[in-house]
C-alpha cells in the first residue's frame, strides 16, 4: 500500500526512469501542482505538462507555484475530467485539500462544502488534436473509472502509459466499480502493474494478473485502503523493459483474463 509521503518515494525514481525530455504529460487530479511541478522538470523546455484541477482554491494555490518557480511549460485547465462534458458537485474537505471528491455518501454531503465545477472529456482536449500525451498521472479520488472512460477514443491511436491511483472504496462512493478498472485493463490490452513503494531493490513494479487484482480489491475494500498501479499499453512493453526493472515473479506473457461482472466484491 501506498505510504501517506510517497511523494519522494519510489514513484518519483519510478517517473524519472519513464519521463524523457520532450515528452507530453497529463497530471489529473493535480491539487497544488507538486507532481506537475516535477514533471515540468524531466520534460524540459521542449516538453509540455497539462494540469487538471477542478477545486477553485487548489487551482489558486497551484497557479502561485508555478509562478513561483518560473515553470513555463505547465498549461493548467480548472476543471475536472469524466465520462461526459457536463457539471457536477464537487464536495471539498476542510481537512485535507487533497480529498475533494465527486462521490461521498449521504453524511459527508452535510459535512462538506459544495461548489459546482465543470467535467470535460479527455478525449475533448487530446482527440484529433496534435498533442500526443505520453505519461498520464491520475488521482481523483475514486472518480478514475469515469476519467478513463472519457479517453476511449484517444486510446485507439497512441495510448500513454497511466499511473493512477486504485481506490476500491471510493470507487464505489463515485457511482461506478472496480470492475471498470479491469474492463479498461482488459478491453485496451494495458498491463497492471503495482507500483512497489516497500521494495529498495530496484525492482519497483510488480506484474499482476486478474486474480492479484482481485483479492488486494477484497484487502482493500475491507480496509478502505488504496494503491497505485501502473498500467502500461501493450504497445509499449518492449520500451518499457529498457527504462525500469520489475520482480519476475509473474508470467509477463500471461494477460489478465477478463473478470465477470458479478465477480468483484460490493
Amino acid at each position: 500500500m501506498r505510504e501517506a509521503n510517497s511523494f519522494g518515494g519510489i514513484d518519483l525514481q519510478l517517473i524519472e526512469n519513464i519521463i524523457e525530455p520532450g515528452d507530453t504529460c497529463v497530471d489529473i487530479g493535480a491539487n497544488i501542482g507538486c507532481y506537475s511541478l516535477f514533471f515540468s522538470s524531466l520534460v524540459g523546455p521542449q516538453g509540455k505538462v497539462f494540469s487538471f484541477e477542478p477545486d477553485p482554491g487548489n487551482a489558486e494555490t497551484f497557479k502561485i507555484n508555478v509562478q513561483l518557480n518560473k515553470a513555463r511549460n505547465i498549461y493548467l485547465h480548472q476543471v475536472g475530467l469524466g465520462a461526459f462534458n457536463e457539471t457536477a458537485s464537487l464536495y471539498r474537505s476542510s481537512a485535507n485539500i487533497g480529498d475533494h471528491r465527486f462521490g461521498v455518501s449521504e453524511s459527508e454531503k452535510i459535512a462538506r462544502e459544495k461548489v459546482t465545477v465543470e467535467i470535460r472529456t479527455y478525449d475533448d482536449y487530446f482527440f484529433n488534436s496534435e498533442i500526443t500525451p505520453n505519461f498520464v498521472k491520475m488521482d481523483c479520488q475514486g472518480f478514475e473509472p469515469h476519467i478513463l472512460e472519457g479517453m476511449k477514443n484517444c486510446l485507439k491511436n497512441a495510448p500513454p502509459i497511466i499511473m493512477t491511483e486504485y481506490c476500491p472504496h471510493l470507487i464505489h462512493r463515485s457511482a461506478s466499480s472496480p470492475f471498470e478498472i479491469f474492463s479498461f485493463i482488459d478491453k485496451n490490452r494495458f498491463y497492471p502493474f503495482f507500483i512497489n513503494f516497500e521494495n529498495s531493490n530496484g525492482q519497483n513494479l510488480l506484474p499482476a494478473t486478474y486474480e492479484h487484482l482481485l483479492a488486494f480489491t477484497s484487502q482493500l475494500m475491507k480496509n478502505q485502503e488504496f494503491t497505485d498501479l501502473l498500467l502500461v499499453p501493450q504497445s509499449k512493453m518492449e520500451w518499457l523493459q529498457t527504462k525500469v526493472r520489475w520482480s519476475a515473479r509473474q508470467d509477463l506473457n500471461l494477460r489478465p483474463p477478463a473478470p465477470e461482472a458479478g465477480a468483484l466484491p460490493g
